[in-house]
């Protein structure tokens, strides 16, 4: 006679495994659909995240440096097929394919040198777009007094001034 204590902790072992694989596949890119399938899980995608749902007490977020990895990998896949596929035919359409694999990779590790855009409008033009945008609301930005508008007084002056009256 088989034990029900050995029986209830042997499927939980299985669902805890059937859930751990379903999430591995989730976070290689599977569909949740594929991942039913795949696992033999009736009830399709439903089922699929319903167990991990279940076994990790909510769907996990991904940590960015899993899917980078992962992407890593990826990239490292389809740069050999381009590669492959340019020494075949090198044809314009597979150079343009391993060129943007390259591009995708280097973006990806932060290979490229920063490009650097900037914008530099004329205050007067800023000005006008702000106040523009301002009327567009219905606001009346305030008048702001020129502070730089003013007569230029010599602080030792005002010292000798006041040290003589």
């Amino acid at each position: 006679m088989v034990d029900d204590k050995y029986l209830v902790t042997r499927t939980r072992a299985d669902a805890a495994e059937r859930a751990s694989k379903a999430w591995r596949m989730r976070v290689a890119g599977g569909g949740w659909d594929d991942i039913a399938k795949a696992l033999g899980m009736k009830g399709g995608a439903p089922a699929a995240y319903r167990a991990v749902k279940n076994y990790f007490g909510k769907v996990p977020q991904v940590d960015r440096e899993m899917l980078r990895e992962i992407a890593r990998q990826r990239g490292e896949r389809l740069w050999l097929r381009a590669a492959a596929a340019v020494e075949e035919a090198p044809s314009p359409a597979a150079i343009r394919a391993a060129v943007a694999v390259l591009e995708r990779v280097a973006k990806l590790d932060g290979l490229d040198a920063p490009s650097r855009v900037e914008v530099s409008p004329e205050a007067a033009d800023f000005m006008a777009v702000i106040d523009a945008a301002a009327r567009g609301m219905g606001l009346v930005l305030p008048v702001e007094a020129d502070i730089f508008d003013a007569e230029y007084v010599d602080a030792d002056e005002v010292e000798e001034d006041q040290s003589s009256s």
